[in-house]
């Protein structure tokens, strides 16, 4: 019998520690476990098969926080993903949304927006990540979640606004 996992893991990638570290201990505090990671390629290194979630910059050493959604949904399979980013742009949201990016906050952005989208996405994510088997999944995912998204200006704008 396999031992079922109830604490949510999430993954959060970000060149500025500071803003990794605010997350993972207001995330924490909630009852995630998280880690974080300065790069996505620091990211992939650590198999992120068991996670539940990711919550990436985008603006990243290497590889963009949404060429590491790519990858990631390529390799696992979807993941409830969130971008956070202090240079947003409508080319920015339709490539994040491609990449299956449940969310955008700009930079700043409040961290209980963050953590209640995470909620939502986690409430209907299918759970734990597989090595892909390179057969296409759709998932809804948090197709609910708010979307706030980002314009050229950096602040927030409903879905379809």
């Amino acid at each position: 019998m396999q031992h079922r996992r109830t604490v949510k893991r999430v993954i959060i990638v970000d060149d500025q520690r500071a803003t990794a570290w605010a997350l993972a201990e207001s995330l924490t505090e909630d009852g995630y476990e998280t880690v974080t990671a300065g790069s996505s390629e620091e990211a992939l290194k650590m198999g992120l098969e068991e996670f539940d979630a990711l919550i990436t910059d985008l603006r990243l050493p290497g590889m963009n926080g949404i060429e590491l959604t790519w990858a990631v949904r390529k390799q696992w399979g979807p993941m409830p993903s969130i971008l956070i980013t202090a240079y947003g742009s409508n080319d920015v949201i339709a490539s994040a949304r491609k990449a299956g990016v449940v969310a955008c906050f700009p930079k700043p952005f409040k961290i209980e927006d963050i953590k209640q989208c995470l909620r939502k996405a986690l409430a209907e994510s299918p759970g734990p990540r597989r090595k892909s088997t390179g057969r296409k999944v759709v998932s809804r995912k948090a197709r609910e979640c708010d979307k706030p998204q980002l314009s050229g200006t950096g602040t927030r704008q409903e879905e379809g606004a």
